[in-house]
C-alpha cells in the first residue's frame, strides 16, 4: 500500500505508483521534476507514463506540470482519493 500524503516526486513515483493499493489525498502533489529541466523521467516512467488516461502523462512530462491528488486519482495514479484526517482509521 502507498499512502500518498504530500510530495510525491521522482523516485518516490516510482516507488508509490506499482503497489497494489495507491491512496492520495488533498495534501497530495504528483510530479516528475526532472521533465522541467530537460532530463528523461526515470523510475520506470517509460512503463506507466505512457499508461496515464486521456494522454496526461504525455503532457506531464513534456510540461512538468503537478497533478494534486484528486486529479491522480480521476487519471488512475491513485485508486483511493480520502482525506487525510481519515488515514489513521484506514490503517
Amino acid at each position: 500500500m502507498s499512502i500518498m500524503d504530500g510530495f510525491v516526486m521522482g523516485q518516490g513515483v516510482g516507488l508509490g505508483i506499482y503497489c497494489t493499493y495507491r491512496l492520495a489525498t488533498e495534501n497530495t502533489v504528483y510530479s516528475m521534476p526532472e521533465a522541467k529541466i530537460g532530463y528523461f523521467c526515470d523510475a520506470g516512467a517509460s512503463y506507466f507514463v505512457p499508461r496515464i488516461r486521456n494522454n496526461m502523462g504525455l503532457y506531464q512530462v513534456l510540461t512538468g506540470i503537478p497533478f494534486n491528488g484528486y486529479e491522480m486519482a480521476s487519471l488512475g495514479l491513485a485508486n483511493y482519493y480520502i482525506k487525510s484526517n481519515d488515514i489513521n482509521t484506514i490503517l
